[in-house]
């Protein structure tokens, strides 16, 4: 193995860990959005960005959302 081949591995290596660590992230974010609506006593203002019942288009809010979202930065 040369030294390009080396840097590549270690480079594709790091991305795969941030890949996993990103899609660790929104699991858990995604389930705790499901109950954040309840927690705020059904806020009007979190009811734009979280589901408020279990409809595929609830749940379509968390995607866009979620895309959206480092769009923002």
């Amino acid at each position: 193995m040369d030294l390009t081949s080396a840097v590549d591995h270690q480079e594709k290596r790091k991305v795969l860990i941030w890949e996993a660590i990103g899609v660790l992230f929104l699991i858990i974010a995604g389930f705790v959005m499901h109950f954040v609506y309840e927690w705020t006593g059904q806020s009007v203002l979190v009811a734009w960005f979280t589901p408020i019942n279990e409809s595929v288009w609830e749940h379509l809010k968390l995607g866009f959302w979620g895309q959206n979202r480092p769009l923002s930065h």
